[in-house]
């Protein structure tokens, strides 16, 4: 049986699909990006799938009421202001999920800049 179905988009790394295409283009979507080697071939989880899941990206505030009302909630607008950004924009949104897993840890989350 296959396990994965019902998590989400089954394209992408769950189909073999181009990675990184996948990721490029979930910029305005809500995306679930899972571990290293927590599927077999035919898409079955390998691991339980509470232990699978990476993250979930990448326009939650978009997409999500819960996550859209706190991200433009008037507390995260004064935010904003006390910290002196003066066009705060949403870029991106996520659920990032340290678990260990079949491969381990995969370590702290490193934030790095892209582009000029």
């Amino acid at each position: 049986m296959n396990r994965g179905a019902g998590l989400g988009q089954r394209q992408g790394p769950l189909q073999g699909q181009d990675k990184t295409e996948y990721f490029l283009s979930s910029g305005d979507k809500i995306r679930f990006f899972f571990e290293k080697g927590v599927f077999d071939e035919e898409g079955n989880f390998l691991v339980p799938p509470e232990k699978s899941i990476n993250k979930i990206g990448h326009a939650l505030h978009a997409h999500d009421p819960v996550f859209k009302s706190v991200t433009h909630s008037t507390k995260m607008q004064a935010l904003a202001r006390n910290l002196g950004l003066q066009t705060p924009v949403v870029v991106q949104s996520m659920y990032i999920f340290k678990v260990e897993c079949r491969e381990g840890w995969s370590g702290p989350l490193q934030a790095r800049r892209l582009g000029p």
